[in-house]
């Protein structure tokens, strides 16, 4: 019985050796999966020590036969006194825990999760390693007590495969070399089921009571050990063979939690930059925004690229178009040090969210001594490394210092271009274009065969046609802004005047017309002959917006479509376009036209020549009474007609003395489609006005229609600061649209439209393509311009 007693407890000793180890490997196997969210291999070291940790305590409360409070507290314990010098060495003083260390681990428990899943790859292990300690060391704790302490020590896999689920959710949304991990786990974790099977006390106090049973005992373990064999060669083949076929390779995307707890960054919410690019230039002509050291030649420094055109503004895209706005926060880069170049950046009298960059940023950090109160931090910016453009959510503030280190890569030779096909990118698709664009386009690029020389066409096109005016004193006339109507009367003038907003904002919607990849860039290089001298300062003189181009093979390309800026216009102000078309004035005509177009019945003529005989003697009572007949007669046959016409005159001057210029402007809409609706157009219930103005324009194509939709929409849901001279303006242009459709028309048609009761009886049922056409629409202003 002595011999059987020291049996169990060897067998017990070997079988809890046989079980830290297999939880040990299991451990370090699932900590592995850390491996590409951090930037190296230190992170092992972290893994290592939590699972150790882990382990040993569990070891402790095995042996001690603690109670589950003890155990936890013994945990606590451990991850206190440990956790400083294997998480957060930057708190301790010679490995040795100080009270910086203490509150960092305490406050870390709750808060280490949500820095470490919004924090951008890859990660640092001195500020972002106390997850993984925590996670390691509770795996470690829990798994070997469900393998030493319980039964069965298949339980331990509940705590294996929970913390294997949480690193993969915690982790990166690729993963390194899946079979392989899969695959050691399992083996590892066959191997060790198989052994502790077998290493089962009940079966030795089962079989220990004789020698053949021994035996018998040992041929048991030789067929079992064969099958264990076979079990794991099966493991590994099928493993192996299923993540190939499933995996592709040795990664693999999936879905984890920084993409879902990390809310987007909305570039939406922030002012696009381009709106303020002419108070940039009339305001910060001389004023430094920014002092720049290091800056290479032919480097440009970006502030925002945009590429999201509604007709109103351009800004950056939503995070499924083209990646523009997709911000994610600030990481570190893996790039040679070699091929880093290093530029300084002092703020000036800059403020805005929008951070200056060069290049590709690899790292960028803020210069601590030179923070002023309401500076922000590092945490609270953002890159996208699509558009290689950065923003704060704080905003800048002047006197801040901050270092980019980034890769510049040399802009590719005309010769490489010639060749190269554009790069397969999604664009979002630019809405409200102003007609003029595409056909302007398609112009420019008629004789162009190759991807360069259809952009060269419209680069040259651009630079070659317009002039160039900021439209500051002692410039000639150019509006701000680049909104469809700017644009509009941009291109429909018979001279071009812009500068870098108008022009490179056109070649980019032509661009897009033409299915060609193109974004405006808005940043700084030296006007002039180029050369950059150090430092270089940024002001409003050498701020400038360019045209980037998508070539596969090449990445994004800068072209300059402005004209020079000593290029101006010979006259003051460039000379508007004229209008063959004839000027009219409102299109409704009075009532007594109608009654004069319409011809009398020949008994009444006779009664006009018989009251122009002079008067008898005599009253010839039967010539009244016939004559005040077919009077009355005629007029209750065209009562009708003037009642038709004075409800539509009214009408009219409800719509065109509207309070509010929103609703003025919808009324003028409204008044162009019932015209054409009296003139039998079929308009479509429940329409936009770009819909509307399509079907009129196929119905009256020699009438600009569509442009004045677009006009109608930017008054009524763009932003309230339109005045009464806008308004007028747009109903003296929805006359002319009204009289070229009347004209196009025969005169038959034209006099039955006069007096139809089709717009007048269908007004309450049919939709006009946005707002009422007589209600106040400043509320629906307000709301549009509050959305953007």
């Amino acid at each position: 019985m002595t011999s059987v007693r020291e049996g169990l407890r060897g067998t017990r000793a070997r079988r809890m050796m046989i079980d830290v180890i297999a939880v040990v490997v299991l451990c370090l196997i699932i900590g592995c999966g850390f491996q590409p969210v951090f930037d190296g291999l230190g992170f092992l070291l972290t893994v290592g020590i939590g699972t150790g940790l882990g382990v040993a305590i569990a070891v402790v409360a095995s042996l001690r036969a603690w109670a589950l409070p003890l155990t936890v507290l013994a945990t606590v314990a451990g991850y206190f006194l440990v956790g400083a010098a294997a998480a957060l060495p930057g708190t301790t003083f010679f490995a040795i825990p100080t009270l910086e260390s203490f509150r960092s681990l305490t406050t870390g428990i709750v808060t280490a999760w949500k820095s470490f899943i919004t924090a951008g790859l890859p990660l640092s292990t001195d500020e972002h390693a106390l997850v993984p300690f925590i996670l390691m060391t509770v795996c470690g704790v829990t798994s070997a007590s469900a393998a030493l302490r319980l039964k069965h020590a298949a339980w331990a896999l509940l705590p294996l495969g929970l913390t294997a689920a949480a690193v993969a959710l915690l982790g990166s949304r690729t993963a390194e070399l899946p079979v392989v991990a899969g695959a050691a786990f399992a083996v590892v974790l066959i191997a060790w089921l198989g052994v502790r099977h077998a290493l089962d006390p009940s079966r030795h106090l089962l079989h220990a009571s004789t020698e053949a049973t021994a035996v018998h005992l040992r041929a048991i373990r030789r067929r079992r050990v064969v099958a264990a064999a076979a079990v794991l060669l099966i493991a590994m083949v099928g493993g192996s063979a299923g993540g190939a076929y499933l995996f592709d390779g040795g990664r693999t995307d999936r879905v984890v939690a920084r993409d879902h707890v990390v809310p987007p960054l909305q570039p939406h919410d922030y002012t696009s930059p381009l709106q303020s690019f002419r108070a940039f230039v009339r305001d910060h002509a001389d004023s430094a925004q920014f002092t720049i050291t290091g800056l290479p030649t032919g480097a440009r420094v970006r502030l925002a690229a945009l590429d999201a055109y509604d007709g109103l503004v351009l800004q950056a895209s939503d995070g499924a178009s083209a990646g523009s706005g997709r911000f994610l926060p600030l990481s570190g880069g893996a790039a040679d040090e070699s091929t880093l170049t290093r530029v300084g950046v002092v703020v000036g009298d800059y403020t805005g969210v929008w951070v200056p960059t060069v290049g590709a940023v690899q790292e960028l950090t803020y210069d601590p001594a030179a923070r002023t109160a309401g500076a922000t931090e590092r945490r609270n910016t953002y890159y996208n490394d699509q558009t290689q453009t950065a923003l704060n959510t704080a905003g800048l503030a002047p006197g801040m210092v901050y270092t980019v280190e980034t890769t510049i890569e040399r802009s590719p030779s005309r010769a490489s271009l010639a060749d190269a096909p554009f790069a397969a990118v999604r664009m979002p698709p630019a809405v409200n274009v102003p007609e003029e664009v595409a056909a302007l386009a398609s112009q420019a690029t008629a004789d162009a065969t190759t991807p360069l020389e259809k952009v060269e066409a419209l680069t040259g096109w651009l630079s070659s046609t317009g002039y160039f005016s900021h439209g500051l004193e002692g410039d000639a006339p150019s509006l701000s802004g680049h909104g469809a109507v700017r644009l509009h009367d941009f291109l429909d003038s018979d001279t071009i005047v812009g500068d870098d907003e108008q022009y490179a904002v056109t070649m980019m919607l032509m661009a897009a017309q033409l299915g060609i990849p193109a974004r405006v860039v808005m940043g700084w290089y030296p006007s002039g002959d180029g050369a950059i001298t150090d430092p270089f300062v940024a002001n409003g003189d050498n701020l400038h917006a360019w045209v980037e181009v998508a070539f596969a093979g090449h990445g994004w390309v800068a072209f300059d479509p402005a004209p020079p800026p000593d290029k101006v216009p010979r006259e003051s102000a460039p000379r508007p376009r004229s209008d063959p078309r004839p000027q009219v004035l409102q299109p409704p005509i009075p009532p007594q036209e109608a009654v004069d177009d319409t011809p009398l019945a020949p008994n009444d003529r006779d009664n006009g020549e018989e009251q122009d005989k002079p008067e008898e003697a005599s009253i010839d009572w039967g010539s009244i009474a016939l004559s005040a007949a077919v009077v009355g007669g005629g007029a209750l046959l065209l009562a009708p007609g003037v009642i038709v016409l004075l409800i539509k005159e009214m009408r009219r001057r409800r719509r065109q003395r509207s309070v509010s210029v929103p609703a003025r402007i919808a009324g003028g809409w409204d008044e162009i489609v019932d015209r054409a609706v009296d003139l039998r157009v079929p308009v479509r219930a429940g329409a936009t006005r770009v819909e509307t103005a399509r079907t009129l324009q196929r119905a009256f194509p020699d009438v600009a229609v569509l442009p004045l939709a677009h006009r109608a929409d930017a008054g009524v849901f763009g932003p309230a600061t339109a005045d009464g001279a806008e308004g007028e303006a747009f109903w003296d242009e929805a006359g002319r649209v009204v009289h070229g459709m009347r004209l196009s028309v025969g005169r038959a048609r034209r006099m039955r439209a006069r007096i139809s009761l089709r717009s007048v009886i269908g007004a309450r049922g049919r939709s006009r393509g946005g707002g009422r056409p007589d209600g106040d629409t400043s509320a629906l202003s307000a709301t549009a311009e509050r959305g953007r």
